[in-house]
């Protein structure tokens, strides 16, 4: 069961802390909320067996958190490219300033939706996580995608 756990952590700790951090908490209290949103988990498995789908339970749990205002006395800070860029797995960023540039030079909003595009989660999530319509998320990543192509543009290098 600890392999199970240590897996889980593994490759969900770094999506769950960019949910946090996008939503503007401190690194510190992302860490806090994602560590209780774990520590539910394996409280709700010794009380009732194991979850059949740990992935989206760990989601749900890190959302509802969020919504109310998980230790709201903590600093929180807006989750730029720097900051997502220091999670975990997340080395193809690191060192690339260009790259943190770039992101740095959209909306906070549309930064938002980019990151978590980035991260993986698809435009449904994105919707359910930023209480969204779908064609606002699909709109702020096209408008994402033209800026950081018109900026890269400026810069004189490739966007792909």
């Amino acid at each position: 069961m600890e392999s199970i756990y240590g897996k889980l952590i593994e490759s969900q700790w770094p999506r769950l802390m960019a949910l946090c951090l996008v939503n503007n908490r401190s690194v510190q209290e992302a860490e806090d909320i994602v560590q209780e949103a774990f520590v539910n988990l394996y409280l709700r498995h010794q009380r009732h067996g194991p979850v059949k789908a740990p992935t989206p339970y760990l989601r749900a749990i890190v959302t509802n958190l969020l919504k109310r205002g998980h230790r709201r006395e903590l600093p929180t800070q807006d989750a730029g490219a720097s900051e997502v860029s220091r999670l975990p797995g997340e080395s193809e960023l690191e060192g690339q300033t260009l790259i943190r540039a770039a992101l740095d030079q959209l909306p906070r909003r549309s930064r938002t939706v980019f990151t978590l595009d980035l991260e993986g989660y698809t435009t449904r999530e994105i919707v359910c996580l930023l209480d969204m319509k779908p064609s606002t998320v699909r709109s702020h990543l096209r408008h994402a995608r033209n800026a950081l192509a018109a900026w890269w543009d400026k810069q004189g290098k490739e966007f792909r």
